[in-house]
């Protein structure tokens, strides 16, 4: 998808994360894989598309 924006565009010029999620943790410590999950989808995803979109082979 980057590669047909760069097309028509040429750059990006702002991203926006909206694809947070936040699991009801309460005042209960989580479990490790809920966490890993909410962790994966909030902070792993948002580098790496960063990543992507920042790479010289636009």
């Amino acid at each position: 998808m980057h590669k047909e924006i760069f097309k028509e565009f040429n750059s990006i010029d702002m991203l926006i994360n909206n694809a947070g999620i936040g699991p009801d943790f309460d005042t209960q410590i989580p479990e490790l894989e809920s966490f890993k999950s909410t962790f994966e989808v909030n902070v792993t995803d948002t580098v790496f598309f960063n990543r992507i979109i920042n790479s010289t082979d636009k």
